[in-house]
């Protein structure tokens, strides 16, 4: 329907890492990996700039986040899609991808330290749902931690050394 939702390809690639997780069903994996790598692919270009997507809709359209640089809901998916996707390529024996992936999580979570949390100390914007408040955090942001728990992807580091 036109909208580029920023966190529906991370999902997809966090689904398909469950699956091949709770059934070991390496023909559907096979099958998939085509597509989840695009979506990784797709997932590194949006953060190309500066380690994290840029002005990108996500579930929560309704509050505007693609009027912002960066959002923190965005940012933390992308950081889920990078580490499920670095466990999928290297099952594939996709090696050099599970590198790159592993490469694009670390850039994403320095991004995020400081677009989320140092920077904004100062008063720049990281949109987090309250334009008013550039230091709170949504607790949806949270969601994809809770999804790296259950796929046993485990505490990722997703968020910044305040919350780690």
């Amino acid at each position: 329907c036109g909208r580029v939702m920023s966190d529906v390809s991370s999902m997809y690639i966090t689904y398909v890492l469950e699956l091949y997780r709770w059934q070991n069903d390496t023909t559907t994996l096979h099958e998939l990996w085509p597509v989840v790598k695009k979506a990784a692919q797709w997932q590194m270009n949006v953060s190309a700039q500066d380690g994290t997507p840029e002005h990108l809709e996500n579930t929560y359209d309704i509050l505007g986040p693609t009027r912002y640089k960066h959002v923190s809901y965005n940012s933390v998916f992308h950081l889920l899609a990078m580490k499920a996707c670095a466990e999928l390529a290297t099952v594939m024996g996709d090696s050099d991808f599970a590198a790159a992936c592993t490469i694009a999580l670390k850039r994403g979570q320095t991004a995020l330290d400081e677009q989320q949390w140092v920077t904004n100390i100062s008063g720049a914007p990281h949109y987090s749902f309250a334009a008013d408040r550039s230091q709170s955090l949504m607790a949806d942001s949270l969601y994809a931690q809770l999804l790296a728990d259950s796929v046993g992807l485990g505490h990722c580091r997703l968020l910044g050394p305040q919350l780690s």
